[in-house]
């Protein structure tokens, strides 16, 4: 019996192209960040973008001078600054921070075309909560359904991102910006 394999790469964050944009990078953990890598993924190889070095300063390539920059090259956040983007620049992007003691720490980012980017309809079941809050979020589907995993995503005007998606089984998977709730003593995620 044959098996097929998959492998299945969560975006962590979709943003769609504008001229100017941000793609956010800011390591969720309290640790010394050594250095941020930026790279876009093309089919066949990884394109280095620039290089965020607390100490020896920011290096960017030559292909992307002129029209990418970071805020602030001496803090803790390590988005990418778009100040000229093209189409050229619809992709998938990996913002990789080394820090110690906790290691490596990647987010990946997919940028599309404005008449990709489709924001679902709004629903009229909004919640609000403030900082420190316990909060619900509740999927009503049929035990025994269709139903065969649950995604919930954080909905902005042109970004979306990957909160927490739960399966059949009860498991779940993180977006890079939400892991620490997989840690979290005071975080109950209850996928069931």
């Amino acid at each position: 019996m044959e098996h097929v394999t998959f492998l299945i790469v969560l975006v962590d964050s979709t943003v769609k192209l504008t001229e100017k944009m941000k793609l956010d990078c800011v390591y969720p953990k309290k640790a010394t960040i050594i250095q941020t890598s930026w790279m876009k993924n093309n089919l066949t190889h990884k394109e280095y973008i620039a290089v965020l070095h607390p100490v020896y300063g920011i290096y960017i390539t030559d292909n992307y001078k002129g029209r990418i920059h970071f805020q602030n090259d001496s803090s803790e956040d390590s988005s990418l600054y778009f100040i000229k983007s093209t189409l050229k620049d619809v992709g998938v992007y990996c913002c990789s921070i080394q820090t110690f003691p906790d290691g490596t720490w990647e987010k990946v980012i997919k940028i599309v075309q404005p008449d990709v980017f489709e924001v679902p309809e709004r629903q009229n079941n909004h919640v609000l909560t403030k900082p420190e809050e316990n909060v619900t979020f509740t999927c009503p589907y049929n035990i025994g359904g269709p139903v065969q995993q649950v995604m919930w995503e954080r909905i902005k005007v042109d970004q979306m991102d990957f909160i927490v998606l739960c399966n059949s089984l009860g498991q779940k998977s993180f977006g890079s910006d939400f892991e620490d709730l997989k840690m979290s003593t005071s975080t109950c995620i209850m996928c069931s």
